[in-house]
């Protein structure tokens, strides 16, 4: 370049290289840039572009931001927007200074269309609210995981009220129990923590409701389940009784139920059932057939409890 122009009037050092300025009488004045290596730059383009640029990232960041639809998702795109708002701020911070700047060149963002010292203040602005909004963001988050795993449970004490093999089902509703028991100790152990909201409505096990809300229904979810775990609980004893039962016994056991207690006389044994003051005992022999009570004492051996 000073081949072709000789001599620049002045040199000017600027960030990131420098400027040679040709000043004739009778011609307008002339600049070329080069950076740091000597190589020619356009440092009129190189500023508009990297001011367009950082116009684009924030407006990107911030459209995710309003298109985000659960909290999970919204946290994530607050999470990446930061770090866009923070360079926004810090690199528009002298870019006023910079060799080529535009200061009044005015470019259309998420926040209007601004100069480069109004995008530099909305983003600090943005960077400081989208921060502060966090906490209560990851609040909500673990309320809506705590209100999800309360209607899971609910959805699976629905399914299995109908009889079905106990085993299995024991296990299920055991399951639900716990995630209600979990429901109310994770809400209650929301209260008071950063971000807290105790206006915000979640989807509960039956309806809509606060984080109090949410630890009323799961304690009465919670009762409804332990009531239904109770039978299972009952029908997996009762069912494993009969398959180690023999003979008549099986049938005795599936018609009256699992009985009160079971005696062993010498070599057999007596179902004993009481229920409303009254006793019924049933006697069979060692191969499980029905047998009078008195033929079985007549066998020998006192009674002796299981």
């Amino acid at each position: 370049m000073a081949r072709k122009e000789g001599i620049p009037s002045r040199i000017e050092s600027v960030s990131g290289g420098r400027v040679f300025h040709y000043e004739r009488k009778g011609a307008p004045d002339q600049q070329f840039g080069f950076d740091s290596k000597g190589s020619s730059v356009d440092f009129d383009k190189q500023w508009r572009e990297g001011f367009q640029k950082i116009a684009r990232d924030v407006t990107g960041a911030m459209s995710q931001i309003e298109s985000a639809k659960t909290w999970a998702d919204l946290r994530t795109a607050v999470q990446a927007a930061l770090p866009k708002l923070r360079d926004c701020a810090s690199q528009l911070e002298n870019a006023e200074k910079l060799p080529g700047a535009a200061p009044k060149m005015k470019q259309k963002t998420t926040f209007g269309e601004l100069q480069v010292t109004g995008l530099k203040r909305a983003c600090d602005v943005e960077m400081r609210k989208q921060r502060s909004r966090l906490p209560a963001i990851d609040w909500q988050i673990k309320l809506e995981a705590t209100a999800a795993r309360a209607r899971e449970a609910e959805r699976t004490i629905n399914a299995n009220r109908q009889p079905g093999p106990a085993k299995p089902l024991t296990y299920a509703i055991g399951r639900a129990v716990g995630s209600f028991e979990e429901c109310v100790e994770a809400a209650e152990a929301l209260e008071g923590q950063p971000g807290a909201s105790e206006t915000l409505l979640v989807p509960g096990p039956e309806r809509p409701g606060t984080r109090k809300g949410l630890i009323t229904a799961c304690t009465q979810a919670k009762s409804v389940a332990n009531t239904v775990l109770e039978a299972a609980r009952a029908d997996l004893e009762l069912q494993t009784f009969i398959e180690k039962a023999k003979g008549d016994e099986r049938a005795v056991a599936k018609r009256d139920g699992l009985p009160t207690q079971v005696e062993s006389i010498g070599t057999g044994r007596v179902f004993v059932y009481r229920k409303g003051g009254k006793e019924k005992r049933i006697a069979f022999d060692a191969a499980g057939r029905r047998v009078s009570l008195s033929s079985l004492r007549a066998s020998g051996g006192e009674a002796r409890a299981k």
